[in-house]
């Protein structure tokens, strides 16, 4: 670790660095592919595909998401589930999994 002091034990000026700075990513490596599915409301296994997306916002059960489709009323849905898979070379997707409600 660093020693934030001079010589004379007096405190440097030195800017901030946020705690995440280290781990910081560029965009591109945050987006990813999502596909979002009903799900049977019994034994949350993925039915009928809904709608299939980009995203870097970070989903999780219970988000209420407004499908719009057309003009009509959009459809709204609670996730039940998140499922993200690790792909060879280190490529990410995720599934959710939602009720209508």
């Amino acid at each position: 670790m660093e020693d934030d002091t001079d010589q004379d034990g007096n405190a440097l000026d030195l800017p901030a660095q946020p705690c995440y700075h280290e781990a910081q990513s560029t965009p591109l490596e945050l987006i990813m592919e999502t596909e979002l599915y009903e799900s049977d409301p019994f034994s949350a296994k993925k039915q009928d595909l809904l709608t299939r997306f980009t995203s870097d916002y970070r989903f999780q059960k219970g988000d209420e998401l407004y499908i719009h489709q057309g003009s009509g009323r959009p459809l709204k849905v609670r996730l039940i589930d998140v499922r993200v898979h690790i792909h060879d070379g280190g490529r990410l997707t995720r599934e959710l999994l939602a009720l209508k409600l």
